[in-house]
């Protein structure tokens, strides 16, 4: 702990009587400790930044933040004193509670929310200051490596308050029943899972997402939606299935798909199979989509809310850009386009291609902000339309013998 500084906050009335207190009693406590422990010990007090009184809390508050231990001296029972003592309590600052005995014959009047709290009572006299000034000390010993770790923790480092500050912004704006919510408690999960492992040194650097984590995801977009009033409209293909599926030894999509279909959500899906010149070099890909919808369909036969088309194609490339893979959400007023997104691995373009991450684009028709994003989701919902008319109804394996 050598050379560390640690920052002090001190908040108090300050009328002539309590400024005796901090002076010979909380200021030389500090002062003494620091120059005993060799630690640079910074003292500031709620009155010692001039501001405007509009914009005092907000002084207050940052230096709050900032600080490492709070000395809180609740004498009096002052409301000023008593909201930065909550504020600090919501932040899980490490607080000093001292107040001031009453003189004979008065009555305590202590809050209940702090009566039992550790706190140091004082006697407003020359020993009784005296004895303020060494409890201090021992308190702020007592707490040396608790001090330490917080002060030398991320938690309260400014870069880090100005990203969650920004995000708080964000998420201010938006609904927590909507179909955006689904897709920001996936990406916090998702920092959660990334961050989590830090405290035993261990980390995963990766620029795409693991196709089980993506599979994760569009499972929760179809699992949160609400019911009759809700629909996913999806044109999709082999390697969309391949990946999310892991390779056909995993149906949870598919049972999520038929479990929300039970609640009521409507599902058009249209499989684009390759039915062209290329297909005999495609043939592993093939034998492995025969055994994926073959478990597709005997898991959600039955549903009347799952309608099932296939498309043969002759031209698999030019169809594939045609008639992109996506998924449309539609939830009353609200639509959630998702459009997963490919990489190739070993530089074979079209082959081996990964489900790397997925792009999103969300409207609401009474949110002016999501203006801009109706045109390419409107451009979506035509090609499925077009596609759905082409295709024809799956309900059998024998379909798929080209």
């Amino acid at each position: 702990m050598q050379n560390k500084e640690m920052n002090f906050y001190i908040l108090m009335p300050f009328n002539d009587i309590d400024k005796i207190t901090y002076k010979y009693a909380i200021s030389a406590a500090i002062k003494e400790l620091s120059e005993k422990c060799n630690i640079k010990f910074n003292i500031n007090r709620a009155d010692d930044f001039a501001s405007s009184e509009s914009n005092k809390q907000q002084v207050i508050m940052k230096s709050i933040w900032e600080s490492d231990v709070m000395i809180v001296d609740f004498s009096g029972n002052n409301p000023n004193i008593m909201w930065e003592l909550g504020y600090c309590d919501a932040l899980d600052k490490i607080c000093i509670l001292i107040s001031k005995k009453l003189a004979d014959g008065e009555m305590e009047k202590i809050p209940f929310y702090i009566r039992n709290r550790d706190q140091i009572r004082y006697e407003f006299s020359a020993d009784g200051l005296e004895t303020l000034k060494r409890r201090l000390q021992e308190s702020i010993k007592s707490q040396f490596e608790k001090i330490y770790c917080q002060a030398k923790s991320l938690r309260f480092n400014p870069e880090i308050r100005e990203k969650t500050a920004r995000m708080d912004h964000v998420l201010s704006n938006i609904e927590s029943n909507s179909l955006l919510a689904t897709f920001v408690k996936n990406e916090f999960e998702q920092v959660y899972e990334n961050i989590s492992t830090l405290n035993k040194g261990r980390f995963t650097a990766r620029s795409v997402i693991p196709r089980i984590d993506v599979a994760k995801r569009f499972c929760s977009y179809i699992r949160n939606q609400k019911g009759e009033n809700s629909s996913f409209d999806t044109i999709t293909y082999y390697n969309f299935w391949y990946e999310i599926t892991d390779g056909g030894n995993n149906s949870n999509f598919t049972r999520v798909n038929a479990s929300a279909a039970a609640k009521g959500v409507k599902i058009r899906r249209i499989f684009v199979i390759q039915d062209g010149p290329e297909k005999a070099q495609e043939l592993n890909k093939f034998n492995a989509l025969v055994r994926i919808l073959n478990k597709y369909l005997e898991i959600t036969k039955g549903y009347e809310n799952i309608e099932t088309k296939i498309f043969k194609s002759k031209d698999y490339r030019a169809d594939r850009e045609t008639y992109k893979n996506f998924g449309l959400v539609k939830e009353g007023n609200e639509m959630l386009l998702l459009k997963p997104m490919y990489i190739s691995e070993k530089g074979y373009v079209g082959e081996f291609e990964r489900l790397a991450y997925t792009e999103g684009l969300y409207y609401k028709s009474d949110d002016p902000r999501y203006n801009d994003n109706l045109t390419e989701i409107a451009d979506y919902e035509n090609r499925f339309s077009q596609l759905w008319s082409k295709g024809e109804k799956f309900i059998e394996m024998s379909q798929l013998r080209l």
